[in-house]
């Protein structure tokens, strides 16, 4: 028997109307990956003139503890997004008008002159001009930016984690050198295994944190936004949110992909995380891709034109993709074992036109 619809429409009204958007946008955040600072930008302005009430946005931070979260967001709320980040990455002591030259030096276009001057190193590039990016945001929308943070337990099994990271990064960069293929995608599995023990043990805390902000902005008289800016193999966090606060709640939720069109990285950890296999092949793929990455960085160094490189790092990024998933297992081991010029392979493949003006 069917509802007339003066019932179903009463019923509609009872149902309850999101007060609340939580939204996760999942991107690449490779240390010279400038490009998708500016995606990230465009997107979240877009996000932000759509949203009202209380805006707060959540950081990715895997390393950091609750205290040190807290001081942040304290200096944020003083000085703005950039002051904490290059205050993090200064000797301790640094004097603030000194963290401030840096801020006023540091521009994409003079990434070769700041790298020469060590006024930041090449692993913190991304990272400081997201935040540069964030505080201009921050200002025009009134955000409150707050940092990811962790118990002391986590933070310590994250660092020792990561030491395995850099342990396994190494060996498997060290095969690609000596031109041993099969021993670099063996250590590059390791790599990601380990990457993936790293995201698990996050989790809990992640989405429990994502719970309390979220509970906070429904208490909000005019509601909000909660925009979650992580790492795009963490997009799962929003579905275990959901289920969390189950579905009567005022809530939408919401994802938005800026990572590269097949990103082989988020294939490997969502098949490590759900447990589905994921094959040799795939691992391979990542592994040449990681390799032809490195190759084409130092490429662009000698040449003096590393801004070139990062400013139009994703778009790259997505031609070499292209090319590493049209090969077979026995073109990539030749390609690694031959230690070929990549630059050369990839002017003369059909799949990097989009490119060649970059190479």
């Amino acid at each position: 028997m069917t509802r007339p619809d003066s019932e179903i429409s009463v019923a509609r009204e009872q149902e309850p109307r999101p007060k609340v958007n939580v939204a996760f946008f999942g991107y690449l955040h490779e240390p010279l990956n400038l490009e998708v600072t500016k995606y990230v930008r465009e997107a979240l302005d877009t996000h932000f003139q759509e949203t009202s009430g209380r805006r707060i946005v959540l950081l990715e931070n895997s390393d950091m503890s609750r205290s040190t979260a807290e001081m942040a967001k304290g200096q944020i709320k003083k000085y703005g997004a950039l002051i904490p980040f290059v205050n993090g990455i200064t000797p301790p002591g640094t004097t603030l008008p000194e963290v401030e030259r840096i801020i006023r030096r540091v521009d994409s276009s003079d990434i070769e002159t700041v790298i020469r001057t060590r006024l930041l190193h090449e692993d913190k590039l991304h990272a400081y001009f997201f935040h540069k990016e964030l505080e201009v945001l921050r200002q025009k929308f009134d955000l409150e930016i707050e940092q990811e943070s962790h118990s002391k337990e986590v933070v310590q099994r994250v660092r020792r984690l990561r030491n395995e990271l850099h342990s396994s990064r190494s060996e498997a960069l060290a095969a690609w050198s000596s031109g041993q293929f099969r021993e670099g995608v063996e250590a590059w599995k390791r790599h990601y295994q380990t990457t993936s023990q790293a995201i698990i043990v996050r989790d809990p805390e992640q989405v429990d944190y994502l719970k309390q902000l979220t509970r906070k902005l429904m208490k909000e008289k005019e509601g909000g936004s909660l925009t979650v800016l992580f790492g795009g193999s963490h997009s799962h966090v929003i579905e275990v949110l959901a289920r969390k606060l189950g579905p009567n709640v005022p809530v939408a939720y919401n994802k938005v992909d800026l990572m590269p069109e097949d990103a082989t990285d988020f294939r490997i950890l969502s098949g490590l995380r759900t447990g589905s296999p994921v094959e040799d092949q795939v691992y391979a793929q990542d592994f040449l891709l990681h390799c032809m990455n490195e190759f084409l960085r130092l490429h662009f160094l000698k040449k003096g034109d590393l801004s070139s490189f990062a400013n139009n790092w994703q778009t790259i990024y997505g031609g070499v993709v292209r090319v590493v998933n049209s090969l077979s297992m026995m073109e990539m081991e030749h390609l690694v074992s031959s230690k070929s010029d990549y630059v050369g392979f990839l002017k003369n493949h059909p799949e990097t036109k989009q490119i060649l003006s970059f190479l």
